[in-house]
């Protein structure tokens, strides 16, 4: 009896030491897209980089006090567009950038990333311009 119960124990660790040797899902895969956010601040974006996985959803925050009026603005529009999807306050304009429209502060913008690729954009407000960079894995 003892020694049966010890060949199941033997066997049953034999078949979880090879589960072990699945593939299985890596904790960025477990835990799924991620949302990054980019603060519009006095002194300009932060963080100035930002790096994405694809499918990671980036949003722009304007925190700019007292209030002020801020366009986030990719100059190469159509890129940025075919290389995500779901935009929130984001349009292509005719002059071929892709673009909020006017942010007040405590607003919020939003496109989720699903191509791989460096992407830059700029800020703009009443008094400065700002440059900021995404990088998508």
């Amino acid at each position: 009896m003892l020694r049966r119960r010890l060949r199941i124990v033997i066997g049953l660790a034999l078949f979880l030491v090879g589960l072990t040797g699945l593939d299985s899902p890596s904790a960025a895969e477990v835990a799924g897209p991620t949302v990054r956010v980019i603060n519009m601040e006095r002194g300009g974006v932060s963080p100035k980089m930002i790096e994405a996985n694809r499918g990671d959803t980036v949003v722009w925050h304007n925190v700019i006090v007292p209030p002020t009026f801020m366009n986030v603005i990719f100059d190469r529009g159509r890129e940025v567009q075919r290389a995500s999807d779901s935009p929130t306050r984001f349009q292509s304009v005719a002059d071929g950038t892709y673009r909020t429209g006017a942010m007040s502060t405590a607003e919020t913008a939003s496109l989720r990333f699903h191509t791989a690729g460096t992407y830059r954009y700029r800020v703009v407000t009443t008094e400065v311009e700002m440059e900021g960079t995404i990088v998508v894995k």
